[in-house]
């Protein structure tokens, strides 16, 4: 957080340090609750690439989470930030923008999943 944000009051000044204390003060203040989302309940997951419906760029669609709709958005939020690509959460998936491949599934074993199938 930059110091003008808290000379302006926006942000508490003990809100300095990891980007980890800056997402849960910003989430206090807005009044949601952030937690890492729990994959080990998954039991197969399936990763597909489409490219239909989506201006002809790849997006690696992925299936089978069996979460809600606040643990979808959380999920793509931290697989943007985890890879650092476009992620959102459509209505029983989440969509990655591109095609992350390996460090997609690397990912989501790594948070608990355990079996990541790869779709056509």
């Amino acid at each position: 957080m930059g110091d003008l944000l808290r000379n302006a009051g926006l942000v508490p000044q003990s809100a300095c340090g990891s980007g980890a204390e800056e997402d849960a003060v910003r989430s206090t203040q807005a009044g949601i609750v952030v937690s890492p989302v729990d994959l080990s309940t998954c039991g197969k997951v399936v990763i597909r690439r489409q490219r239909k419906g989506h201006g002809g760029r790849t997006v690696t669609l992925i299936e089978g989470l069996g979460l809600g709709e606040a643990a979808m958005i959380q999920l793509a939020r931290e697989i943007s930030r985890a890879l650092g690509c476009g992620a959102r959460a459509e209505v029983d998936v989440v969509a990655v923008q591109g095609d992350p491949g390996e460090r997609l599934e690397d990912w989501l074993r790594s948070k608990g999943v355990l079996k990541v199938v790869r779709g056509s």
